[in-house]
Protein backbone atom coordinates (compact mmCIF):
# COMPACT_ATOMS: atom_id res chain seq x y z
CA UNK A 1 0.00 0.00 0.00
CA UNK A 2 0.80 3.53 -0.64
CA UNK A 3 -0.10 7.07 -1.11
CA UNK A 4 -1.79 7.64 -4.29
CA UNK A 5 -1.01 11.30 -4.48
CA UNK A 6 1.81 12.07 -2.01
CA UNK A 7 5.18 12.02 -4.45
CA UNK A 8 7.57 13.07 -1.69
CA UNK A 9 6.09 10.73 0.86
CA UNK A 10 6.55 6.91 1.50
CA UNK A 11 7.07 5.37 -1.37
CA UNK A 12 5.38 2.21 0.27
CA UNK A 13 3.47 2.42 3.73
CA UNK A 14 3.35 -1.39 4.44
CA UNK A 15 4.05 -5.02 2.81
CA UNK A 16 2.13 -7.71 3.38
CA UNK A 17 1.98 -11.41 2.68
CA UNK A 18 -1.67 -13.30 2.07
CA UNK A 19 -2.79 -16.00 4.11
CA UNK A 20 -3.67 -19.47 2.55
CA UNK A 21 -6.89 -18.43 1.95
CA UNK A 22 -5.47 -15.50 -0.45
CA UNK A 23 -6.93 -12.58 1.39
CA UNK A 24 -4.78 -10.16 3.79
CA UNK A 25 -5.83 -7.46 5.93
CA UNK A 26 -4.03 -4.23 6.14
CA UNK A 27 -4.34 -1.84 9.55
CA UNK A 28 -3.88 0.98 10.64
CA UNK A 29 -3.30 2.84 7.07
CA UNK A 30 -3.96 6.47 7.02
CA UNK A 31 -6.76 8.20 5.86
CA UNK A 32 -6.11 9.03 2.42
CA UNK A 33 -6.16 8.04 -1.15
CA UNK A 34 -3.95 5.22 -1.62
CA UNK A 35 -2.69 2.75 -4.24
CA UNK A 36 -2.82 -1.47 -3.40
CA UNK A 37 -0.53 -3.26 -5.40
CA UNK A 38 -0.05 -7.10 -5.61
CA UNK A 39 1.63 -9.59 -7.07
CA UNK A 40 3.07 -13.44 -7.45
CA UNK A 41 6.44 -13.63 -6.48
CA UNK A 42 9.23 -15.61 -7.56
CA UNK A 43 9.42 -19.78 -5.70
CA UNK A 44 10.93 -19.80 -2.39
CA UNK A 45 14.73 -20.54 -1.83
CA UNK A 46 15.65 -19.71 -5.18
CA UNK A 47 17.42 -17.13 -7.29
CA UNK A 48 14.65 -15.40 -9.17
CA UNK A 49 13.91 -12.15 -7.75
CA UNK A 50 11.18 -10.96 -10.35
CA UNK A 51 7.46 -10.42 -9.51
CA UNK A 52 5.00 -11.57 -12.05
CA UNK A 53 0.83 -11.10 -12.75
CA UNK A 54 1.33 -7.46 -10.72
CA UNK A 55 -2.35 -5.77 -10.18
CA UNK A 56 -2.99 -2.51 -8.56
CA UNK A 57 -5.89 -0.77 -7.66
CA UNK A 58 -6.89 2.38 -6.04
CA UNK A 59 -8.90 2.27 -2.88
CA UNK A 60 -10.72 5.89 -1.22
CA UNK A 61 -10.43 7.44 2.42
CA UNK A 62 -12.71 5.26 4.74
CA UNK A 63 -12.76 2.73 2.50
CA UNK A 64 -13.01 -0.89 3.60
CA UNK A 65 -12.29 -3.63 1.41
CA UNK A 66 -10.79 -4.25 -2.00
CA UNK A 67 -9.73 -7.08 -4.56
CA UNK A 68 -7.09 -7.41 -6.87
CA UNK A 69 -7.27 -10.86 -9.13
CA UNK A 70 -3.95 -12.51 -9.93
CA UNK A 71 -4.17 -14.56 -13.00
CA UNK A 72 -1.21 -16.38 -13.78
CA UNK A 73 -3.10 -17.74 -16.61
CA UNK A 74 -3.58 -14.80 -17.99
CA UNK A 75 -1.31 -13.22 -21.28
CA UNK A 76 1.45 -10.75 -20.23
CA UNK A 77 0.93 -7.59 -20.31
CA UNK A 78 3.25 -5.20 -22.71
CA UNK A 79 5.58 -2.73 -20.73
Amino acid sequence: ARPRSSPDGPRRLTEKPTGKDGRFTIRQLPNLPLALMAYIGPPPKTNDHSMRFSAAVDTEPGQTDARIVLDPNAAPQAK
